[in-house]
């Protein structure tokens, strides 16, 4: 059971990355793994982002990985206190291999399925290809991931973070208490909106042999115009701490984050937050 909790479930973690998820499940053997997960969270979370109002939902998934390397899964997600734009479903294909003994990455795809109501904010990248890096440094862990959504603004996500796993407790090699604190960066690209004055004609015809006559005034209103640029600054800074408790083919696991969104963001609530989950895990 301890192999089968080393990663995050990569196809979990490219359509909610921000989003309290289920834990991987590493092949270790010729057969392939099915993990069956439900998991309840305090909000809505989205790389360290929520809405200003507080959104508690419930987690279902099911997913498999095979000796290859590759995955597929399906979640569906259901907010318990609304109605309509309450609900949504992810579909996601992924392959993981090694580079090195330490060093690991992977690839994926996600498809999500969102109502134009819906209170998720994932809910806007419907298409969603992702890439990781992972080294274990025996001590900790690092990982690099990359989301990339290919619509209208080409959102990309970057993340960087660190965890190490503790055994608190070990009544045997397959029944033991464990917490895995883990702290997180996330940048993204920011569409940002400004407005500028456009140049007047005096400035325009600069060069055309109009001459400005001292002390005269121009009646000519300024006219103003919107800019859109496109800017790459830290989105937000998590640190969770996850507390479980594994069996052979059980997991029960509560869950902490707190998340800092930077002020550099055009995010429209920035104040910190704190998200708590409990989940349920059966691997077979």
């Amino acid at each position: 059971m301890k192999h089968y909790l080393s990663l995050l479930l990569f196809s979990i973690s490219l359509t909610a990355l921000g989003q309290q998820a289920p834990r991987d499940t590493v092949k270790t053997s010729d057969k392939p793994s099915l993990t069956l997960a439900t998991l309840y969270s305090s909000n809505t979370n989205y790389y360290g982002q929520t809405t200003a109002g507080r959104f508690p939902y419930l987690l279902a998934y099911g997913g498999l990985a095979f000796n290859s390397g590759f995955s597929i899964s399906a979640t569906g997600y259901k907010i318990l206190n609304a109605d309509g734009g309450g609900t949504g479903a992810d579909l996601t294909a992924g392959f993981d291999f090694n580079l090195s003994k330490n060093l690991s990455a992977g690839i994926g795809y996600t498809r999500s399925f969102f109502p134009d109501s819906s209170f998720f904010l994932q809910s806007q990248n419907l298409n969603m290809f992702s890439g990781k890096l992972g080294y274990d440094f025996n001590w900790l862990t690092a990982g690099l991931n990359a989301d990339y959504n290919p619509g209208q603004e080409g959102a990309l996500y970057l993340s960087f973070d660190v965890k190490k796993a503790i055994e608190l407790i070990a009544f045997n090699q397959s029944d033991y208490i464990s917490i895995e604190p883990a702290f997180e960066v996330v940048g993204s690209t920011q569409q940002i909106t400004s407005t500028e004055e456009v140049p007047s004609s005096s400035t325009q015809n600069k060069g055309l042999g109009i001459i400005k006559l001292p002390g005269k005034r121009s009646d000519q209103k300024p006219e103003y115009r919107t800019v859109q640029s496109t800017s790459f600054d830290v989105l937000s800074y998590n640190f969770k701490l996850p507390l479980a408790y594994s069996t052979r083919k059980f997991m029960v696991e509560a869950g902490y984050q707190a998340s800092l969104i930077s002020r550099d963001t055009e995010a429209s609530f920035k104040n910190p937050r704190s998200f708590f989950s409990l989940g349920l895990y059966y691997v077979l």
